[in-house]
């Protein structure tokens, strides 16, 4: 169901719109979707129960006649700060092409006069631009799993800034430039608008088909990413110590029996009873937890707090950088994936290995059995 404005917003300071993947809750629904349709799914979802499906068949020879968008408004006014977190969700089947666009965000003056930016799909890569002029090449997503979109923006009357980190990741720097020079509020609408493909491109999209879960509109990053969403946590109880168990080696994890800091975390078998396996939940905030050795009283941490895909897993003292705490966000069969409060990835057994030696590392979310762990209780 959907999270009230009200009352989903008291618990978090800096978040000024929310929405679960509902078409309530939206200034304006539908925006003109022409021949497509917008609707609530319940599969695929990021998170909750519902996500929005945004179905679009091909109009005329570039897609200019529609908005097939959900909206909010007015937003962001002059001389403020907001991120604008969203999960996006393409088909597993969804054509990729450089002769096909899918322009799947926007953010206009809320008086509906120009400048604009765009936010759209180039074969693999996320681009922005638009007759703001704030163009440029973002990261890049794939087909078949949720992708974690961020956006910055800085509305000045004068010269304003414009940021993306795509899963967690800010592919090269910020773009300086103006959304609302000189003028009102922004108009955020998302979900397909204007985009270019044609008939007669064989490996094209049509009709197309995107979802978009876990809207928020927030004053700091880390709020607006969807992966931070309190609602998303499963329960953990902090009283019970658990081993975590990886799906895809059946092995659990395992800080080798160290006192020391900065000792790999690898896996080992469930069937012992060793401290080393043993792990408890220290709540920190917002959904967040340590995960704390019951052997060394040492947390689970990203090396030297690295916001790369691949880097090792190790425990270290409890500190303020954030690399240390998780929030665990719970899945269909029950099992967890934890993403970490500092670089957005998630705790995995790197290439599903089923090794005793292998390092535990962090990644960027996929679905993957490898991400996902099970709690047992001891």
């Amino acid at each position: 169901m959907a999270l009230s404005v009200a009352g989903s917003l008291s618990a978090h300071a800096g978040v000024s719109f929310q929405n679960n993947g509902t078409v309530t809750n939206w200034s304006n629904y539908p925006q003109s979707p022409a021949h497509g349709n917008i609707t609530e799914v319940s599969s695929p979802v990021y998170g909750g129960s519902t996500a929005i499906r945004f179905y679009q068949p091909f109009e005329g020879t570039n897609g200019s006649s529609y908005h097939c968008e959900v909206d909010q408004t007015p937003v962001n006014p002059v001389g403020s700060t907001c991120y604008y977190g969203f999960a996006l969700y393409l088909p597993a089947d969804f054509k990729f092409s450089t002769n096909q666009d899918l322009c799947f965000s926007q953010w206009a003056r809320s008086d509906q006069t120009s400048p604009w930016t765009l936010m759209f799909l180039h074969n693999h890569e996320i681009h922005t631009g638009g007759s703001g002029g704030l163009g440029r090449t973002w990261g890049a997503i794939n087909a078949g799993v949720w992708n974690r979109i961020i956006v910055k923006i800085v509305n000045s009357s004068t010269s304003g800034e414009l940021t993306v980190w795509v899963n967690g990741i800010q592919s090269g720097t910020s773009f300086t430039g103006n959304i609302t020079p000189g003028g009102p509020a922004i108009r955020w609408s998302t979900g397909q608008y204007c985009t270019w493909w044609k008939t007669h491109i064989p490996n094209g999209s049509n009709p197309m088909i995107t979802y978009e879960d876990h809207f928020r509109i927030a004053s700091t990053y880390a709020e607006a990413d969807p992966a931070n969403w309190t609602e998303s946590g499963g329960s953990i109880d902090p009283a019970v110590i658990y081993q975590l168990q990886n799906e895809a080696s059946g092995l659990v994890l395992n800080q080798q029996g160290s006192l020391t800091n900065g000792s790999a975390i690898t896996q080992w078998s469930s069937a012992s009873t060793s401290q080393n396996l043993q792990w408890k939940f220290i709540p920190t905030s917002n959904g967040y937890y340590q995960i704390n050795s019951v052997r060394s009283g040492k947390d689970t941490v990203v090396q030297s707090a690295s916001t790369s895909a691949g880097a090792p897993i190790i425990q270290w003292s409890f500190g303020s950088s954030g690399d240390d705490q998780w929030k665990p966000v719970q899945n269909s069969d029950g099992s967890y994936t934890f993403y970490n409060l500092h670089s957005g990835l998630v705790l995995e057994d790197p290439g599903s290995s089923t090794s005793t030696s292998t390092q535990m590392d962090q990644w960027t979310p996929n679905g993957g059995a490898n991400q996902k762990w099970k709690l047992l209780a001891q």
